[in-house]
């Protein structure tokens, strides 16, 4: 009966500390850099300075929740420092870190009273974007109370704070956490009205973490309505959605959420098991003992439901030994009341009084009301098995009247509620009083300090505007060097390409005064010529015409690039398909030449680049080797994945080679670097610049090695 209670209500808490958990790390960034770095940071920090502030807010998000002594300190420490300096964002920042603290140790009345304090001074600050955050976390402390007018009260303030923030964001959070509010209180209705905007917030916004945690809550109300098809299809959305930013405490949660459906609504406890087990594996695997700690109580409790008490009692002891339970009465007293009762199902009646009592115990001294009754009821049956009958129906009757107080809890929620403000109020008033005197001492020294800030405002003003004349007299300078220097390059530019094109119209009318001559030549003498030489000749036209074609097409291609014409579209290619079909067109001129094309490219290497342009590299490096390599010669084309991960290729030829001067100039536009092949085949050079910018293009390099009479070896890099 007892599992019957505190089962169902492990599925209530999960959302609730899921609130607690997103409004406190609204603001929280990773903790980065690490905990030894930022302490070195600290300790040789000079001043107690807004920037010493900051760096103690980062190192106490290193202990918390785990050693929340240390991280207590921390924000005490900042506190202090802020205060001296009158930092309010530090001010309200190290307020909110220590109302977590103590909300963590169960201690809400200084949880609340922190918060309160945290909420006055962004009130104060006019920061509306901090005023949002202590507003949804002192709402959340109100809803773990148990305090539903508070929390309603506070979340609302949140939406209507940060409703014209520029930040959407905080807004749609705040949305996000008041439909949570009227989920836990019953109202789906306005819910899933507030998580649907928020939904369509994050949408617009492209926040894909926020977006997959509000799917997630809208699975919740869906499963609270019966509506199980539309659950399942919103749990799997906020899967899908958090894959792109893998988000294990998201991921983890999601997991649970579905685990415990299975179990609440379908009543399908293998299926239920898969993912509560799933989940707990993901909070092991990254170290989240928050999730841990959920996934072994609800894995016991599964157990329960099935009767399988010694699996149960597992899950529960490991749980027991959690650094958190520590810091967790709620969890602590729920731990033994359940551990009691997995003693009593399995015989061991001494251990299940010692549990059972423990877990009262802690009940009665935090006023945890269910746990106290249902502890009663599993006394109840500890002392009837031990033919204990009067005590039995002692702790009966005790578990009889506590059901009956618990059904009137709303009276008595207010009646606390009523109380505990006033405690409150009496507390801030007294806080008012002493602020107020403070403010008054503050008020005569800034008085004081007046007179001389504007007299220094005066003698500023006049060193301001001195520095800005110089710096404007000084910034014109500087701008008229850059402009003489840019048009110094611009002159130089001018000339190089004057150059360039003075060597590529010699290169146009060499080839096109053979083709000129060799026609003439066939137009005079064509009866006197033999088919042999009419053949000879026809073969000098068309070496002619391909040698001028692709000049006119390497020269077009580079004129692209210098305008920027040419875009990049990249593409993943196996690389020795690639190779085969880019230099195919090459390789009659080599069998001419009886020369041999080796091809030692691995199967496995792929190359994400530019199909186009890469054909182009290769076609005009293999030509230029085909070119220069005698008869009877060797061409190697080579490929490996380098250190870097790039993939590095090299074609290497047994050719005529290079001097050192030819190798140095042989990327550049203003230099001549073309010679005739093996056997006076032309060339413009120009295929190498084209070569060389598309590799750059690719974010890779391009080089060569090279020696006379020894054959050269051309390099280049792609990414993969």
């Amino acid at each position: 009966m007892l599992i019957v209670t505190s089962f169902p209500m492990k599925l209530k808490i999960a959302p609730l500390l899921f609130l607690l958990i997103t409004a406190f790390t609204v603001y929280s960034q990773p903790k980065n850099p690490s905990a030894d770095s930022l302490f070195h940071l600290i300790s040789i920090a000079n001043k107690d300075d807004s920037n010493k502030v900051k760096l103690l807010l980062e190192y106490s998000k290193c202990f918390f929740p785990v050693t929340l002594d240390s991280s207590m300190k921390i924000y005490e420490k900042s506190l202090a420092i802020s205060g001296k300096l009158n930092y309010g964002f530090g001010i309200t920042k190290s307020l909110n870190g220590i109302a977590a603290c103590y909300l963590y140790q169960d201690e809400y009345t200084k949880a609340i009273l922190f918060y309160r304090k945290a909420l006055a001074r962004a009130v104060k600050d006019k920061n509306a974007d901090l005023e949002a955050i202590v507003s949804m976390n002192l709402g959340a402390c109100y809803a773990d109370l148990g305090f539903t007018d508070s929390c309603e009260k506070y979340s609302k303030m949140a939406v209507n704070v940060s409703k014209y923030l520029p930040d959407k964001t905080r807004y749609a959070n705040a949305l996000d956490n008041l439909g949570l509010v009227y989920y836990n209180s019953g109202n789906y209705l306005k819910s899933i009205e507030y998580l649907i905007e928020a939904k369509n917030i994050y949408e617009a916004s492209h926040k894909t973490y926020e977006l997959a945690s509000t799917y997630n809550r809208i699975g919740l109300i869906y499963q609270a309505i019966g509506n199980y098809t539309e659950t399942i299809i919103s749990y799997r959305m906020a899967l899908k959605i958090n894959k792109s930013v893998n988000n294990t405490t998201l991921e983890t949660a999601i997991l649970q959420n579905i685990g415990l459906f299975y179990v609440d609504s379908r009543r399908q406890f293998d299926s239920a098991r898969i993912f509560l087990s799933m989940a707990l594996h993901k909070a092991e695997q990254y170290k989240n003992e928050d999730s841990r700690l959920a996934c072994l109580i609800n894995l016991g409790g599964l157990e329960c439901e099935e009767k399988n008490f010694k699996k149960a009692l597992s899950y529960y002891e490991v749980a027991s030994k959690s650094p958190l339970i520590a810091f967790s009465e709620r969890q602590n007293a729920n731990l033994m009341v359940n551990l009691g009762y997995i003693y009593l199902n399995l015989g061991y009646l001494s251990k299940a009084r010692e549990f059972t009592e423990k877990g009262i115990k802690l009940a009665q001294e935090h006023k945890f009301a269910t746990y106290e009754r249902d502890g009663y009821r599993t006394m109840a049956d500890i002392e009837a098995k031990m033919n204990n009958y009067k005590a039995a129906f002692e702790y009966f009757v005790r578990y009889d009247d506590l059901q009956e107080t618990l059904g009137n809890e709303n009276v008595k929620q207010k009646v606390a509620e009523a109380i505990f403000q006033n405690t409150l109020k009496q507390k801030e008033n007294e806080n008012i009083l002493l602020e107020k005197n403070n403010e008054i001492k503050r008020q005569t020294i800034r008085i004081q300090w007046f007179y001389i800030g504007v007299t220094g405002l005066i003698i500023l003003m006049g060193l301001i505007m001195l520095l800005i004349t110089i710096r404007y007299y000084r910034r014109q300078r500087s701008m008229n060097q850059i402009l003489d220097q840019k048009n110094q390059e611009l002159n130089e530019l001018n000339l190089t390409k004057d150059k360039f094109f003075s060597i590529i119209a010699h290169d146009l009318r060499g080839s096109f005064n053979v083709f000129l001559g060799l026609t003439e030549l066939m137009t005079e003498e064509t009866e006197s010529l033999t088919h042999d030489e009419i053949r000879k000749y026809s073969l000098l036209l068309r070496n002619s015409a391909v040698n001028v074609f692709s000049l006119l097409e390497n020269l077009l291609e580079w004129a692209k690039m210098q305008q920027g014409l040419i875009t990049l579209n990249r593409e993943e290619a196996q690389l020795n398909v690639f190779v085969d079909e880019s230099i195919e067109i090459i390789l009659e001129p080599a069998k001419i030449k009886n020369i041999e094309v080796i091809l030692d490219i691995p199967e496995d290497i792929t190359v994400n680049a530019d199909k186009n342009m890469l054909q182009t590299v290769f076609r005009n490096i293999v030509s230029n080797a085909v070119k220069y390599t005698p008869r009877g010669g060797k061409i190697t084309v080579l490929a490996k994945v380098a250190d870097s991960g790039n993939v590095e290729i090299s074609i290497k030829d047994t050719g005529i080679g290079m001097s050192r001067k030819i190798v140095d100039d042989l990327f550049r536009l203003d230099v001549q670097t073309n010679r005739r092949g093996t056997e006076n085949e032309p060339s413009s050079g120009l295929g190498l610049l084209l070569c060389k910018d598309f590799i750059e293009k690719h974010g890779g390099r391009i080089w060569v090695e090279s020696e006379e009479g020894k054959g050269s070896a051309f390099y280049f890099t792609i990414g993969r």
